[in-house]
C-alpha cells in the first residue's frame, strides 16, 4: 500500500517535491528551545540622546517590534512560525513608556523590544538520508514587551 495522500501524525511535519525527480522528502523543525524575556538589542523601539550632563530623557511612544524568523532549506515562515507555535505576523505593536537614570552628555537611552528567542533546525529526511541546517533563530516579541538602557 502508498503512503500518498496519508498526512503525517507529527504536525510538525511538512511535505515538499519541488523538483519531480527528487525523492519524496520530509521536512520538519527539530532541536527547538526558547528563551523569555529576551531582551532584543538589534531593534532599537525609541532613543533619546542627553546634549548635556545631568539631564533625565522619558520616552513615551507607539511603536512596532518586529517578528523575525530565519528559514531553511524550502520551508516556508508560516510552516516554521507554526511548528514553533507562533504568530506568522511580521509585526506586534508596543507602547513604550521609561524614564533614564541622570546622564553624562552624550550618553543614549533606548528601548528594546522584548520577547521569546527561540532556536531551532530545520531537517530534512529523505530515501537519501538526513540532513539538518545549523542553528536558526527566531524572535517572537511580546505584546507591549520592552526594557530600556544603555
Amino acid at each position: 500500500m502508498s503512503d500518498r495522500g496519508v498526512t503525517p501524525r507529527n504536525a510538525d511535519v511538512t511535505r515538499s517535491c519541488s523538483n519531480p525527480n527528487s525523492p519524496f522528502a520530509f521536512y520538519k523543525v527539530v532541536d527547538k528551545s526558547k528563551t523569555l524575556n529576551y531582551v532584543n538589542r538589534g531593534q532599537v523601539l525609541a532613543s533619546c540622546k542627553a546634549l548635556n550632563t545631568g539631564v533625565t530623557c522619558s520616552i513615551s511612544k507607539g511603536a512596532s517590534s518586529t517578528r523575525t524568523v530565519q528559514l531553511g532549506m524550502t520551508m516556508k515562515r508560516a510552516e516554521i512560525t507554526g511548528s514553533l507555535g507562533i504568530s506568522s505576523a511580521a509585526t506586534v505593536s508596543v507602547n513604550v513608556t521609561c524614564t533614564s537614570p541622570t546622564m553624562y552628555s552624550g550618553q543614549v537611552f533606548k528601548a528594546f523590544p522584548m520577547g521569546e528567542r527561540h532556536r531551532y533546525k530545520v531537517q530534512r529526511e529523505s530515501l537519501l538520508g538526513i540532513e539538518k541546517t545549523g542553528w536558526l533563530y527566531a524572535f517572537n516579541p511580546t505584546v507591549n514587551g520592552f526594557a530600556c538602557g544603555f
